[in-house]
């Protein structure tokens, strides 16, 4: 019984990691990149100041693609493999209370 709901709390995570991302890969990806294009006219600035201005749209229009790179697929990966690796399920049921004992073998 017990393998039986660890079973079915790790097909669950999986399936609510796969759901984040799928959430995460329509919504980051529209602000971060209406941002980007907000930003293409400091990187391609010309006239008195250009260089400064160039500077700045480089760094914040990479520094995006790169959060939003690391927001789609990395922090989901990592919360994934923390999940799997904790082995929070095998010491108690995730929705036992804290302090509350577990159930008997024979229950």
């Amino acid at each position: 019984m017990v393998e039986l709901v660890t079973e079915g709390i790790k097909e669950i995570v999986v399936t609510l990691v796969i759901a984040l991302v799928l959430v995460i890969l329509v919504g980051l990806p529209l602000t971060s990149f209406a941002f980007i294009l907000g930003c293409v006219p400091l990187w391609i600035a010309t006239g008195a100041g250009s260089v400064a201005r160039q500077i700045m749209g480089t760094t914040v229009i990479g520094g995006m693609l790169a959060a939003s790179l690391i927001g789609i697929f990395f922090v989901p990966a990592i919360f994934f493999l923390v999940e799997k690796w904790s082995g929070a399920s095998k010491e108690q049921s995730p929705t036992a209370l804290p302090g509350t004992p577990a159930p008997a073998e024979g229950d």
